[in-house]
């Protein structure tokens, strides 16, 4: 009986079945390292797109362009203007080295930080390497990748995010100017046009409300075109004394109307005096206590540096120039009334009424009064805008002034007014109309 011996591999056999084990270990190995290399690239695709939404997230919050640019921008829009040409980027004064002042889209134009930051600055962690920036730009509304040198409501930002050199991420988006809902807007002219509060504001006019527009909204007629106040200047005399100068008025042209007014302690109204050049209005005294006058004239090419005024007596004075323009260069006054009162029950004075003959003129009143029972810069006068309201001292024997304003578009009388005092005080008032340099009123 012959038995079989169990054959084993030979050499060779055994060489090849360690090349193939071999050969399968290694594309085993790769295909685990092209997975593993697969599932990182992934990851990093990833955390590069969650970098760039979360930054574009951030920029697309801020508002459109600085606010200075905004009413402006807003015009555009709207067709009442032209496109502008804008400076992208930081402004001047503000710093770059975190977000955190960032308030409009302009000024991430040109940022990068690696590693990337939170706005306040602080640095994210586990990114070194990785680097993400910003790019703004306007461009067309027709053809938004164009770029243009002018904003006409339209901007581009471009999110980039890199890892050591390589793009992992580029998010772009558009951002359009918000325009918010028009109102009715009553310009300076009295037409009316819908507009938003910002653009209103921009051309001086009124914004009429929410759910207002130009169809169901009448607005107010436009100012009274008249003569213009254009400022003042004043002086006391704080003890006793006979003179004093007063400074000319600043920005004062030939041709101006000045009207000055000097009010005196005691009984100087045959005294009072005024330069050369200087007509007299009115003079005014009351029970020796209290004298005013007023006088007017056109500023010369050469005024003096100073214009004194005189009254003859040691008495405290308080006097002042005011400075008027676009009124009638001929006739600069058109109509004049006075009024004196005592002291009994005369904590406000009238200012009285003048009747004038053309339309659109400055009524002026001027007061004078007895010692110091005032509230200084306040003279009164309802609806009239003050002048001023001052004292000579505040001792004995003091003398108080004031004077304020109002446009009267009729001709006509201009009515009564009222002066303010803290106590009851013998008291002098005048009231000027100052005709406007088109005395036909068109």
């Amino acid at each position: 009986m012959r038995r079989c011996r169990a054959r084993g591999l030979t050499l060779v056999e055994m060489v090849v079945s360690i090349l193939l084990v071999g050969m399968l270990l290694v594309a085993a190995f790769g295909t685990i390292g092209a997975t593993q290399r697969t599932r990182y690239a992934a990851a990093d695709q990833r955390r590069a797109w969650d970098l760039a939404q979360a930054l574009m997230s951030e920029i697309l919050e801020q508002q459109y362009a600085d606010e200075e640019d905004m009413a402006l921008l807003q015009q555009v829009v709207l067709g009442l203007g032209t496109p502008i040409t804008v400076t992208l980027g930081l402004d001047l004064g503000e710093p770059a080295s975190t977000r955190a002042p960032f308030d409009d889209i302009d000024d991430y134009h040109g940022w990068t930080a690696s590693p990337p930051q939170e706005k306040d600055g602080t640095v994210l962690s586990n990114l070194t390497g990785w680097t993400r920036s910003v790019a703004v730009a306007t461009v067309q509304h027709s053809k938004p990748t164009v770029v243009s040198s002018q904003d006409d409501g339209l901007k581009r930002i471009t999110v980039t995010v890199q890892y050591d050199g390589t793009t992992l991420a580029e998010l772009v988006a558009l951002r359009s100017l918000q325009i918010p809902d028009t109102q009715a807007c009553c310009l300076p002219d009295g037409s009316t046009l819908d507009m938003t509060t910002t653009v209103c504001a921009h051309y001086g006019g009124t914004s009429a409300g929410a759910g207002s527009n130009s169809l169901n909204t009448t607005c107010p007629p436009p100012p009274v075109p008249g003569p213009v106040f254009e400022g003042f200047v004043e002086q006391k005399r704080p003890w006793d004394g006979q003179s004093f100068t007063i400074d000319p008025v600043p920005g004062t042209q030939e041709g101006d109307l000045l009207i000055a007014a000097v009010v005196t302690d005691g009984q100087t109204a045959g005294l009072l005096s005024a330069p050369v050049g200087w007509q007299i209005i009115t003079t005014l005294s009351r029970d020796n206590t209290v004298s005013m006058a007023v006088w007017w004239k056109l500023a010369t090419a050469s005024e003096p540096t100073g214009h004194t005024f005189s009254w003859g007596e040691n008495q405290q004075a308080y006097g002042w120039i005011m400075r008027f323009t676009a009124h009638d260069p001929v006739t600069p006054i058109n109509a004049m009334a006075t009024a004196t009162a005592r002291s009994t029950g005369n904590t406000n004075p009238t200012s009285p009424a003048a009747w004038t003959t053309v339309p659109n003129t400055l009524v002026l009143r001027i007061g004078g009064f007895d010692d110091d029972d005032i509230v200084v810069n306040d003279p009164g006068l309802p609806d009239h805008t003050p002048i001023t309201m001052d004292k000579s001292n505040l001792l004995l024997d003091t003398v108080s002034g004031g004077a304020g304003y109002v446009l009267q578009g009729n001709p006509g009388d201009t009515g009564t007014s009222t002066f303010s005092l803290t106590q009851e005080e013998e008291s002098l008032t005048v009231t000027i109309a100052i005709a406007p340099a088109d005395t036909e009123g068109g």
